[in-house]
């Protein structure tokens, strides 16, 4: 699974107890910063610290994940869900595409794809939460990502 992940959005991460989650990224890893401790997160680099391997020691962990990268910086907010958790991620530099297909029509919203990045396009008169961000018209949004609409998972 690939993240394009655009500047200054915050990524949903869904781990397990059971399974690690690795995220790659394109370029070296200089830091890591998590809200919890060592008993409620693994973390480890690999892959000459190109990749980290997460995995939650609890149940009802989340908490924030800064990953600081030669190439950039990458802002995740990361919980358990043992039912459908990210296992193999890699994460690029997304850009927001003014070439976009149709992609699918929720009843509140359609999504449209480019190469790098979503649109959405709110439907409704009143504004939509998608990833914490409250959405009036038209809004663009990492690709590859998990979309929340009003705290309800929809992909990913």
């Amino acid at each position: 699974m690939i993240f394009y992940v655009l500047s200054n959005q915050i990524t949903a991460l869904f781990l397990s107890m059971n399974l690690l989650t690795t995220l790659t990224f394109e370029s070296e890893i200089t830091g890591f910063y998590h809200g919890l401790g060592d008993k409620e997160l693994f973390a480890k680099f690999a892959n000459n610290q190109r990749t980290l391997v997460l995995q939650a020691k609890r149940e009802g962990i989340a908490s924030n994940l800064l990953v600081v990268t030669r190439g950039g910086k990458f802002l995740f907010h990361y919980s358990v869900d043992e039912k459908n958790p990210h296992e193999f991620v890699e994460v690029k530099q997304g850009a927001i595409n003014h070439g976009m297909k149709f992609l699918k029509s929720y009843p509140s919203f359609d999504l449209w794809e480019g190469s790098t990045s979503y649109m959405i396009i709110n439907k409704e008169k009143e504004d939509i939460e998608v990833n914490g961000i409250k959405v009036k018209g038209r809004e663009f949004f990492s690709k590859g990502t998990p979309i929340i609409l009003n705290g309800v998972r929809l992909t990913h």
